[in-house]
């Protein structure tokens, strides 16, 4: 009887990997070129890891596969040529075309994946380790198993991410789900596609060798700060990067802030979430006089010993990197730079009045659930929903898109006495979180469930000046941003906006107008 591993191995390892569509037009376009080198074609392909892992997945299909081990995407290219490139772009499937439930998770793995590769190479450089470029690639399709899940095992995927959420280790909950950790499974599908030996190295935890323990760490980092910078893992992987680049605790914290600005700024034609969106600014919602507000990464972690007179200095960051500035000044400047805006800096767009057999009008469900979809993708976050106001005086969920729905299923609740009655007055958000919580917990409906002790954001839709209903979001128990808050809350805005003004409004609707409701406001 075949054991979890050859069982996940055989349904996974002719499975295609999807291919984001950015990439793929990216692809195209310099096939189309005049002139074009592999150095160009890799340059795209850092960002596209499901291209990536396909490019040497054609290597081993090759009719004389080549014998001796392929590290860089260059060396990839050059043996494979580009008729096999053009023909994966098309043949791949597009990421937007899988089951709903998978798409979010899969653009977090991407994201991480691109980050985690970026980390590694840069650090490879700055330690002068050989071929940094081995050494980004192999971070970059490090979690091969989990791509390939995200694609064709999503309900699995879900699983392993509530067992996460609760505590476990990502290895603890695959066992769990799969029956076999995530390494033993990308290590096996690592051999079988033919992915770069470095790749190989790192998933067996070689972490006594430099190269691979480079890899390792711009993995664990990059898992790590995906939607928090700030928690208990993340200060444990500052001392080891500490002692990796023997650099001291600001050098470090200011090198990586300013490296995730670095890569958001690169990659944001891909639209994919980035962990700089999370980062740990010091505003009114995280103020370091409260003892109880989370603290900048730098607070976290303990200050190295200062060197001994007469001991050598350890080794210096690049020009740029002032010693005598402060760990929280440098903790803070560094992101600031990272302005640029990105796909996911940016709010989602209102869906735009489209032609359509009534004379050119929007439907408005139609445009209601666009706008829901990309506040749940956009956003990165993994349960949205539109609850209607009926002539029951009561919420009832009408669409609900994201990951682990069911628990949302039921959202039916009575408006009067409670949160949502507030909240239905006017066109105001609230972001519901851990530190305003106790003040709404006599609104809160005891039936509430699921959500209650979640972080979420709520904002009531208006239309034509009316409450339709309520949007609702949240990252199931993972903590939300006030950057996202004010994007979520700018989408509704403009939608409403693009409805009123182009007369699609529902013709019924049960709310108030809201210069007709009483003024109370939830925040």
């Amino acid at each position: 009887m075949p054991n979890a591993l050859d069982t996940w191995f055989d349904f996974l390892k002719d499975r295609p990997l999807p291919i984001q569509a950015a990439i793929a037009l990216r692809v195209q376009q310099t096939l189309n070129r005049a002139i074009a080198s592999h150095h160009d074609f890799a340059e795209i392909l850092r960002f596209g890891p499901g291209m990536s892992i396909e490019v040497f997945r054609s290597l081993r299909r090759l009719h004389e596969p080549p014998k001796n081990p392929i590290e860089t995407l260059p060396h990839a290219i050059a043996m494979l040529g580009l008729e096999p490139l053009q023909l994966a772009t098309l043949r791949m499937p597009s990421i937007d075309r899988l089951a709903d439930e998978a798409i979010p998770g899969l653009r977090l793995c991407f994201g991480r994946a691109i980050q985690s590769a970026y980390f590694a190479r840069r650090w490879a450089e700055i330690k002068g380790l050989g071929n940094p470029e081995a050494i980004g690639l192999a971070a970059l399709v490090d979690e091969c198993a989990e791509m390939a899940l995200w694609s064709n095992a999503p309900e699995q995927m879900l699983a392993i991410n509530r067992l996460r959420a609760q505590g476990s280790t990502s290895n603890d909950a695959a066992l769990r789900v799969l029956g076999v950790s995530l390494n033993r499974l990308s290590l096996r599908l690592a051999e079988h596609w033919f992915l770069p030996p470095l790749t190989l190295e790192s998933l067996s935890n070689n972490v006594y060798e430099t190269r691979p323990l480079c890899v390792v760490l711009a993995t664990h980092l990059a898992r790590t700060i995906d939607q928090q910078w700030v928690n208990p893992k993340s200060a444990l992987l500052l001392e080891l990067i500490q002692e990796f680049l023997d650099w001291d605790n600001a050098q470090v914290v200011a090198l990586l802030h300013r490296q995730a600005a670095e890569i958001a700024r690169a990659a944001q034609f891909t639209g994919l979430p980035m962990a700089i969106h999370h980062l740990p600014f010091i505003t009114e919602q995280a103020s370091i006089k409260r003892r109880s507000s989370p603290l900048p990464a730098t607070r976290l972690v303990k200050q190295r010993r200062q060197p001994q007179p007469g001991t050598p200095k350890p080794n210096r960051a690049p020009s740029g990197t002032d010693q005598a500035q402060s760990v929280q000044a440098k903790a803070v400047s560094k992101p600031a730079q990272s302005s640029t805006p990105t796909p996911e800096a940016s709010p989602p767009a209102a869906p735009q009045p489209t032609a359509t057999h009534n004379g050119g009008r929007t439907d408005f469900a139609q445009a209601l659930r666009q706008l829901v979809t990309l506040i749940q993708r956009k956003l990165g976050l993994q349960r949205c929903l539109f609850a209607r106001q009926n002539d029951a005086g009561r919420l009832k969920q009408e669409l609900l898109v994201g990951l682990d729905t069911e628990p949302l299923q039921d959202f039916d609740h009575e408006l009067r006495g409670s949160l949502f009655f507030a909240l239905m007055q006017k066109p105001v958000g609230l972001w519901l979180n851990s530190q305003n919580r106790h003040r709404y917990k006599g609104l809160i409906p005891k039936d509430a469930g699921d959500w209650s002790d979640k972080d979420s954001f709520m904002m009531a839709l208006f239309c034509d000046n009316r409450a339709v209903g309520l949007i609702y979001a949240d990252n199931n128990g993972a903590p939300l941003n006030n950057d996202d808050f004010m994007r979520f809350k700018t989408a509704i805005e403009k939608f409403s906006q693009v409805m009123t003004q182009s007369g699609r409004c529902p013709e019924h609707v049960a709310g108030p107008k809201a210069d007709e409701a009483i003024s109370t406001d939830p925040s």
